[in-house]
């Protein structure tokens, strides 16, 4: 620091000005007045006339403001500069995981808080499910249950001091994992559109209860939180569906070649996983002869036969239906054996019928298990995107399908052509669906342009 800027910062101290706009911006972040300009103006003319604005600070450093009767603790200069740090850290993230992750982590640090949680709301299960969450486990709640639920439902904050002797809180997570709760903030997650999409608290603050400060700061940013998980998610699907456009590109090249049965399925399976994201894939073509639905393991090449109507495949099969389960324990098609002889814990399924060029099917297509990007052994459910891609893609790999096991499921050969046919479909559709997100994006960044 030079002389020029010490004197600069010794006149600043002597006058009170860093005190003076601590005062200031602490009122205007707690008031949030439509007109700032009027609303500091106003705070002035009090300050100059004498009004009862008894600005000043204790041996620490930090304001106390007696005038106004939210202000129970007191709020630092300090507490802005993290709480704007925090932001830009928050607002920095594209990728939906990890701007859920940087906003735990900085809950975490600016509230001196043991855990924090981030639900996020999915209207496709009307549930919130945890999206990250430091120092817990999964959690999945529905709407009005618990306290996340009843802050996501009513809209409201919730600050709970002890939180057995709140009714809303559901100890069964802490019994299942021998953690104790002692308090809890919680408040709404609000997009840039004003839509409520989640929950975010804060548990077990270090050094007792949270404060009024605390309902500052975290209000604060959970609405940087909503703003850059809607972004997030925006330029997520975009990727998704860029990648998904070469991705069937890459399959119509990898069906023009010669391949084996076996090296064909390993093609077909690879193929599948990589567009959806699918943990697992298996591909069964339909045995007329013997009435049941086989397949050949891509890993030891042993012959794989079920029932032709059984399970979920089966009834795919029979029926030309698509099926899409978000939980497979639920549904009493699946057959747990292969779980419980593996360990595998099967959770969400796609399977999607095979159709040759006669319209007949030939065979089915079974997904397992959807993972979420940048998450490790973290699954989620199918999704109608998912369902539309795989339509594209069994179009594209029935012909090749027919060619390779004509003689077991009895149907003549089909021209190679059609697989070219169906990709050209597939590709106008994607650009289309490219063009909705792009002007979705641009959308979204004139708005904020505008802001």
């Amino acid at each position: 620091m030079t002389d020029k800027e010490a004197e600069h910062k010794e006149y600043l101290r002597q006058q009170g000005v860093d005190v003076l706009l601590e005062y200031l911006v602490g009122d205007l972040l707690l008031d949030r007045p439509a007109d700032v300009v009027e609303y500091l103006i106003d705070k002035l003319q009090q300050k100059k006339s004498g009004a009862a604005v008894p600005v000043g600070s204790d041996t620490s450093g930090l304001l106390t403001i007696p005038t106004n009767p939210r202000r129970s603790s007191t709020f630092a200069l300090l507490d802005l500069e993290r709480l704007l740090t925090s932001v830009k850290v928050i607002g920095a993230a594209t990728d939906p995981w990890e701007a859920s992750r940087r906003i735990i982590s900085e809950t975490c640090s600016i509230l001196n808080c043991d855990r924090a949680t981030l639900f996020v709301y999915n209207p496709k299960t009307d549930s919130l499910n945890l999206s990250v969450a430091k120092g817990a486990e999964s959690i999945q709640v529905k709407p009005g249950a618990g306290i996340a639920g009843h802050v996501f439902s009513s809209g409201e904050s919730l600050n709970v001091h002890n939180a057995y002797e709140d009714a809303r809180f559901d100890s069964k997570f802490d019994q299942a994992t021998g953690y104790k709760t002692r308090n809890v903030l919680a408040v709404p997650v609000v997009d840039n559109n004003g839509y409520n999409v989640g929950v975010l608290q804060a548990v077990n603050k270090h050094d007792g209860n949270f404060s009024k400060r605390d309902e500052v700061l975290i209000n604060h940013l959970a609405s940087s939180a909503g703003v850059t998980l809607r972004n997030s998610e925006v330029y997520q699907a975009a990727v998704v569906s860029e990648a998904r456009a070469q991705g069937l590109l890459k399959l119509v090249r990898s069906m023009s070649q010669d391949l084996g049965v076996q090296s064909l399925l390993l093609a077909i399976t690879h193929h599948a996983t990589e567009l959806v994201q699918a943990d697992r894939c298996t591909v069964f073509v339909v045995d007329a002869r013997r009435d049941a639905l086989i397949s050949i393991s891509t890993d030891s090449g042993a012959e794989i036969r079920i029932p032709r109507t059984g399970g979920i495949c089966g009834h795919v099969a029979s029926t030309g239906e698509p099926t899409n389960i978000a939980d497979a324990y639920e549904d009493s098609r699946f057959n747990q054996d292969f779980d419980r002889k593996t360990g595998y814990r099967t959770k969400s399924v796609l399977a999607m019928p095979i159709v040759d060029t006669h319209g007949n099917i030939i065979g089915v297509v079974q997904l397992i298990n959807k993972r979420v990007i940048g998450q490790p052994k973290t699954y989620t459910e199918f999704d109608e995107d998912d369902e539309e891609v795989m339509t594209t893609f069994c179009d594209i790999i029935g012909p090749k399908l027919q060619n390779a096991f004509s003689s077991i499921i009895g149907v003549e050969k089909a021209p190679v052509a059609e697989a070219a046919r169906a990709f050209q479909d597939a590709s106008h559709g994607r650009q289309e669906r490219r063009k909705s997100l792009q002007g979705t994006i641009e959308e979204d960044d004139e708005d904020q342009d505008e802001a």
